[in-house]
């Protein structure tokens, strides 16, 4: 009772995987052994208990399955980020989990998606000035002031 409060209360998105046999297509696959709340209300899913992967995420990269097999198969613990075909960028962390069977997995993510694109906005606005600043024929300075306790106007 006091880890299932935890597991659901906790805001990362918690899940836990076990590997499936090979399907008929060749490829690989997992089901959901148990996902939190904030695991349901990321993906916006009721229920994902007893999914498989491949049929909840379709469009899914194989990276995602090639990562889950390397944890599985080395019980090295990893962290990397990766976005998903639906616009979401995720920090993930996935552990073998040490039950006997091999095949499960412990996933937990974390939706980085606002601070990706404020990543991305912030290298756009240093490209545009850095070319405004080279393409501007007569010169310039750009003068900062610092106005307080610690900055130079306060010496005056």
């Amino acid at each position: 009772m006091l880890y299932e409060t935890l597991f659901e209360a906790i805001d990362e998105a918690v899940c836990f995987l076990e590997k499936l046999p090979t399907r008929p297509d060749g490829r690989r696959d997992f089901r959901y052994l148990a996902a939190n709340r904030a695991m349901r209300e990321l993906f916006g899913m009721d229920d994902l208990t007893g999914r498989s992967s491949r049929d909840t995420f379709i469009d899914d990269s194989e990276t995602w399955y090639d990562d889950f097999d390397r944890v599985l198969a080395t019980g090295e613990a990893t962290r990397f980020e990766r976005e998903t075909p639906h616009g979401l960028a995720l920090s993930v962390f996935v552990s073998r989990v040490e039950d006997g069977t091999g095949s499960r997995l412990v996933a937990v993510m974390r939706d980085v998606t606002a601070r990706k694109r404020a990543d991305a906005a912030l290298r756009e606005n240093e490209t545009r000035y850095r070319t405004l600043f080279n393409t501007i024929d007569e010169g310039f300075c750009v003068i900062e002031f610092f106005d307080g306790p610690h900055g130079p106007l306060s010496d005056y």
